[in-house]
């Protein structure tokens, strides 16, 4: 397939990535298109290409537009770009594709938390995608050869869930480890002494093998007494405390059902 004609929608982070890595590649970025004139011409100045804002249709046939702007922005872009043949490809992890307007569409989600001040191995990030029909989809598998990342096939529904565990294991628990690294700090405990408890429970993690059986602590052993003790550690604490409570109901509910579930309270 001979290099695409591509257009970039968006200035964030993910467009600043994306345009870096296809100015590298033998497709061609045609044009940089966002809602501010700054923004726009900034990115621009980075990949060597034309600007244009607001967003409209681009003068000249292109085979892409990469719409690569906030969720709740996808489809009011998609309609200014809907009078082409040219490809629209989403590049979120939750919009359903059929809010893109076009005849052909696509999505490609990289499964990372993309940062444009960051330099970004693509060979090691996931891609997600999902294409409207074999057209679409040949486009879209040649857009991520040049990503250089592995692709995974997803619907709609699939890739919805898929961003929200995401957000289970990249979001949640970087701020849960920072709301225990706030407790650490408080306490004068110096967080190294974990260090060999982390390297263990992230094993097990990345493997997912024997999670359940491997469970220890109070929770698990329904252990009432030192439940109680730990609630009232974190008195002072209303976000540590509610997390525990959270999870030391979770883990007997799993474990030993309504019944068992010891004041958490």
């Amino acid at each position: 397939m001979s290099g695409l004609k591509i257009v970039i929608v968006g200035t964030g982070n993910v467009a600043h990535q994306m345009g870096r890595k296809i100015a590298k590649s033998d497709h061609k970025l045609v044009a940089v298109m966002g809602r501010t004139r700054k923004n726009a011409q900034e990115l621009s100045d980075i990949l060597n290409c034309p600007y244009h804002s607001p967003v409209t249709l681009h003068k000249d046939p292109v085979d892409i537009y990469l719409i690569a702007v906030k969720d709740e922005a996808i489809e009011e872009v998609s309609k200014v770009l809907r009078n082409t043949n040219a490809i629209q490809i989403h590049m979120s992890g939750c919009t359903n594709m059929g809010v893109l307007q076009s005849k052909h569409r696509g999505i490609i989600w990289p499964l990372y938390s993309i940062r444009k001040e960051y330099d970004i191995d693509w060979s090691k990030i996931p891609l997600i995608i999902e294409s409207s029909d074999i057209y679409a989809s040949k486009k879209v598998k040649s857009l991520c050869e040049a990503l250089g990342g592995k692709t995974y096939e997803l619907n709609s529904e699939q890739r919805a869930h898929a961003h929200l565990l995401a957000v289970f294991i990249n979001n949640f628990s970087k701020h849960f480890f920072s709301l225990i690294k706030k407790h650490q700090t408080a306490f004068g405990i110096d967080p190294s002494i974990y260090d060999e408890i982390l390297g263990k429970t992230f094993e097990k993690i990345k493997s997912g093998e024997g999670l359940k059986k491997s469970l220890t602590g109070p929770a698990r052993r329904n252990d009432k007494d030192i439940i109680k003790k730990h609630l009232s550690l974190l008195e002072d604490d209303d976000p540590m405390k509610e997390l525990y409570q959270t999870f030391t109901k979770s883990i007997l509910e799993t474990y030993y059902g309504d019944e068992l579930q010891g004041d958490t309270e």
